[in-house]
Formats: C-alpha cells, structure tokens, sequence
C-alpha cells in the first residue's frame, strides 16, 4: 500500500480483515501531518459518509451569493477535521499502526521497489508517481484544484457553517467557515480551474475575518489535481483515491469517494474481479449529478449564483435540504436548480 492517508488506512485496513499481509509504505514522518489541518462538511443533500465518526453535526448552513442569502436548518449533515495531528486521517493511521507495519519517510517512486509484493495499491494522491509510470494516468491534468485557508479564532456555533458562492472569495468555487469549535474556525477559498490567481482572493478572505473580528492564525495551501484515466488496473498495479482522480468535479469533496474506491479495491483484489467494472458500476455514476453542478460553476455569473442561492428559500427545496435527504433522487430538480439565468 503506497500512502497512509484515508484510502490506503481504509484500502489496508479492508485487505487485513479478509486475511492477507499489508504493509504500508507512506513518504511523510511518523506523526507529521500529511495535509494541513482544517474542517470539512459533509452535506447529507449532496453525500454520505457513514463510516467516520464526525467531530459536530452540521444543523445550520448560512448560504450567501452577492445578493441572496439563504438559511437552512435541520438534519445537514455532519462535519470532520482532516490533516494535522489530530483529524480523521491520522487516527486512521494511528489505529492500523496497531495491526499492520507502516513504514514511514519512505518515497516509492517504481514498482521495483516492491517487486516482493504480489499487488500493489497506489493511494499516494493526485502526484502519484507509480500510477504515471504505469501508464495509467494522463500526463496533463483536465482540471485543477487550489484550496488556501486560514485557521482563525473567535466566537462560533460548532453546528453552523457559512458558504459563499460566486467569484468573489473565489475563482469558480466557494469560500465556507467551519469551526473546529466554539473559539476557532477553518476560513477556506477553494477555487476550480486551469489556472486561478490566488493573492486577490486571499486578500479578500483577510476582510471578511477582519469584519468579523476573526483573528488569523496558521495559513495554508492545498492542490488539487483531475487527471484522465485509461484504466483504474493494470497487471498487479491499482488506484484509489485521489490517485484515481476519484474526487467530484463541482466542490471537490474526496473523503466519501476515497473511502468507496478503497473498499472497491480491496474486494476487487479479495475476489479476483475487476476492479474497473466494480468502479463502473458502484462509484462512478456518482459523479454524473456533480458534472452537471461543474458546467454552472465554470461560466457563472452573479446572477446565476444569485437564483442558486434563492431556490433554498423555495419552501419545498428548502424543506427537502433540511430533512436531510440526497437531492440526487431528484434529477429534474438537479438540472432546474443549476440551469443558468
């Protein structure tokens, strides 16, 4: 198992339950983060991630767009803090270092390095090396990710995000406040496309703390990239997570699709099937309903953001959003919603 994130603890994890040998080879420090510290939502409306304990329930969601703000209230979802010492990433590993041999500050850059192993799986993220040299991944990317943030304190309610949607705290994407709890927060701009200035949304971030009295604390940046794949398994060689590129289109959420690639490869190698046609046919589809939500976002306007934002005052929308049911049962409403103005 190439990398100890969320995908290959879950991957390891999954194959050591069935009976077979793991070991685990990971490029960072024993106890250095492997992504930076922040919160992250999921909203039961758009995902699901019943496998991991959240940190908070997500009961309230403030939704603004240059010139509408909605509030939802009810059963939203659930949040997590990811990366640093303490997110879900290093407790995972933290709890498979108790059953199986992690080694790390260990690079793996080609398959001879583990020629011992009868399979290998490259859950190493977007940069993954092993998954380039076998030919697997496209050598440019078709789309890309920049998330940059601010961990900021002040006064919160741990069960109420704030999001922005629209181009100004971000570039085709959006900007949300999490807290980790009722004094401190994770401030994120999160932009999607081939290339994006960062210092005039991170400056815009800087403002909207400063009005609201949040003091900024520890700054970071984060990566993302999509790459096209000719197959998901090639000889003993297969991909999970953001090394497959299994991270939806529209706002980037991973966590779901990492742990769901990695359960698919771990069967895939149990049973000797193949791993592409389980991908096929259990997580792919997922992303049909997200492609239509990217198509919005890269040629929205105020306007459009504007009418996004005011179907959730729409008192049937707003009732379904707040009962914590999947708007994807709902594909007419789906293409309704993110239709441009």
């Amino acid at each position: 198992m190439i990398g100890a994130g969320i995908a290959g603890t879950t991957c390891a994890r999954e194959l050591h339950k069935l009976g077979h040998e793991v070991e685990i080879f990971e490029m960072s420090a024993k106890d250095k983060p492997t992504r930076p510290r922040q919160m992250e939502g999921s909203i039961n409306l758009l995902q699901n991630i019943p496998e991991i304990e959240p940190k908070h329930q997500m009961r309230s969601i403030k939704l603004h767009s240059p010139n509408v703000t909605a509030f939802l209230k009810g059963k939203l979802g659930f949040l997590y803090e990811v990366g640093g010492t303490n997110g879900i990433d290093a407790k995972a590993r933290k709890d498979v270092e108790q059953r199986l041999p992690i080694h790390y500050s260990t690079r793996i850059e080609n398959k001879t390095q583990l020629e011992k192993f009868q399979v290998i799986v490259a859950a190493d993220g977007y940069r993954s090396l092993i998954a380039k040299e076998a030919g697997l991944v496209s050598r440019t990317s078709s789309q890309k990710g920049v998330g940059f943030g601010f961990t900021v304190r002040g006064d919160f309610d741990p069960e109420l995000i704030e999001v922005w949607l629209g181009n100004h705290f971000s570039f085709h994407g959006y900007a949300y406040v999490i807290p980790f709890s009722r004094n401190e927060a994770s401030l994120v701009s999160a932009s999607i496309g081939r290339t994006m200035p960062q210092t005039p949304y991170r400056e815009r971030l800087k403002e909207l703390a400063k009005t609201r009295n949040w003091e900024l604390q520890d700054e970071w940046v984060d990566f993302e990239s999509w790459h096209d794949f000719s197959s998901y398994a090639t000889d003993n060689l297969c991909v999970a997570g953001n090394a497959g590129s299994f991270i939806e289109p529209a706002f980037g959420f991973g966590l779901k699709w990492a742990i769901l690639s990695a359960k698919l490869c771990a069967r895939a190698i149990h049973e000797n099937t193949d791993y592409n046609l389980l991908l096929r046919k259990e997580l792919l589809p997922d992303f049909e309903a997200f492609q239509i939500m990217r198509r919005f976002f890269d040629v929205a306007e105020k306007a459009d953001y504007d009418k996004y934002v005011s179907w959730f005052k729409n008192p049937l929308v707003k009732k379904l959003a707040e009962s914590g049911k999947s708007l994807f049962q709902h594909k007419r409403l789906v293409r309704a919603i993110f239709s441009r103005t």
